[in-house]
């Protein structure tokens, strides 16, 4: 069951929309965020331990504060200053472990590397395995989780499923999904 209530997921989608910095780029905006969502909700069941709820709101927010499609080393670090901000608007009403999980996926995303902890190896694997839209096919090397290492999850997501799904679509799917 999702404690995160859809009248709250809209308004947290309505602030994120309007804050957003480059959202209509064909690389990094809202397509991008949507496919980076419905792969960390498809892919959370085969990585245990995993918050999906999580890996909804790192699709979300992680790339909505870019500048431009190029050098932008600074975006995750300022992604996670506008979850904190969006927390302290009540926008974002999660338990501290979970914001903190967010915030580090978030800012932590532009440096590379890989993560043991579950729900950030989720949202990083659900980024890079959207690598495709710029023409890079995503290296396992640089997975995080076994499940998204597989040969066949990474060819899957040549088309970058999600990227057209509506976002209450990505909530219905988070809300079937068993949650931590």
């Amino acid at each position: 069951m999702v404690d995160f209530p859809l009248p709250t997921f809209s308004r947290l989608l309505d602030a994120v929309l309007d804050g957003a910095t480059h959202r209509h780029s064909t690389l990094h905006g809202e397509a991008h965020w949507r496919a980076v969502s419905f792969t960390a909700l498809a892919l959370a069941p085969d990585v245990p331990g995993a918050d999906p709820l999580v890996g909804l709101l790192f699709g979300l927010i992680h790339d909505s504060q870019r500048l431009n499609d190029g050098g932008d080393p600074q975006h995750g670090p300022r992604a996670a200053r506008f979850t904190h901000a969006l927390f302290d608007d009540g926008l974002l009403p999660l338990s501290t472990a979970r914001l903190d999980a967010l915030v580090r996926a978030v800012h932590d995303h532009t440096f590379g590397g890989r993560s043991d902890d579950p729900t950030v190896a989720l949202c990083w694997d659900a980024d890079r395995l959207n690598l495709w839209r710029c023409g890079i096919r995503p290296d396992p090397a640089f997975l995080s989780t076994p499940a998204a290492r597989e040969r066949r999850v990474i060819d899957a997501h040549r088309n970058l499923p999600g990227q057209h799904t509506p976002w209450a679509q990505l909530y219905g799917m988070l809300s079937r999904l068993e949650i931590p």
